[in-house]
């Protein structure tokens, strides 16, 4: 079955046993064919000790922003000089369920093609060196406020967006819940909009919750299902009226 379907089993019987994962068993499989053609998943499972070959743990992840990033047949954005390709980039090559082999063949076909303009762009004249960390106190952050740790607690903030997003954004969506979603994550991110941003958690905060306000207000928007967009209360795909991009553009 495709993904999306085996991720929502998965969450079903999640719910129904109340349990953080569901138990896989490859016992059945040959080991050797295992070890051949997994080595390193086998080792990651080893180190957390597990043995792939016997039952591993299992739960389903959400891609939030999968495909998310419009881009044209090169892997250039509207940003100048920002290029995406793989997961994140809509080139239409996926639709609208990540399946792995098409994610690689991707990364493969749009990775060339992006070093290939990169290439190009390197002797212009015009590319300065950019700063790891660049100091955003600048004239565009005037007015910014600092905030102290005791008035806004990046890292419970960071924590609650994810915790937000993982249960009520996640694999089973429904106006309800992205509507208390949208709530949650709506008054970090207009607290963090206003902030001076100085250190990484700054940002993470500030991005990720800008982020979760546009896709949860884009789920919202398309009352149907489709690929890894699952809304409980419109399980059925519409072509008629949602066979289209939601663009949300700053411009």
């Amino acid at each position: 079955a495709p993904r999306d379907i085996v991720a929502r089993s998965i969450f079903k019987q999640m719910q129904k046993d109340g349990t953080p994962y569901v138990t896989l068993s490859l016992k059945h499989l040959d080991k050797e064919m295992i070890l051949q053609r997994f080595p390193g998943i086998y080792a990651q499972c080893k180190e957390f000790g597990y043995d792939l070959t016997q039952e591993i743990p299992v739960a389903p992840a959400a891609h939030y922003s999968v495909g998310g990033v419009m881009s044209n047949n090169e892997g250039r954005t509207d940003v100048k000089r920002l290029y995406v390709c793989g997961e994140v980039a809509a080139t239409g090559i996926m639709g609208a369920n990540r399946l792995a082999s098409n994610s690689l063949l991707e990364g493969l076909v749009f990775g060339h093609r992006i070093g290939a303009c990169a290439d190009e762009l390197i002797n212009d004249d015009k590319i300065q060196e950019i700063k790891a960390m660049p100091d955003f106190k600048s004239e565009e952050q005037e007015g910014a406020k600092e905030y102290s740790e005791g008035e806004f607690d990046r890292k419970a903030a960071i924590e609650k967006i994810r915790k937000t997003m993982s249960s009520l954004v996640g694999i089973v969506r429904t106006k309800e819940g992205l509507e208390e979603a949208l709530a949650i994550i709506s008054e970090i991110a207009e607290k963090a909009s206003g902030m001076v941003c100085t250190k990484p958690d700054d940002f993470i905060v500030a991005n990720e919750s800008m982020l979760a306000v546009l896709l949860i207000k884009s789920a919202i928007q398309r009352e149907e299902s489709r690929g890894a967009h699952y809304r409980a209360d419109f399980p059925s795909t519409n072509d008629a009226d949602w066979k289209k991009h939601i663009i949300v553009s700053k411009a």
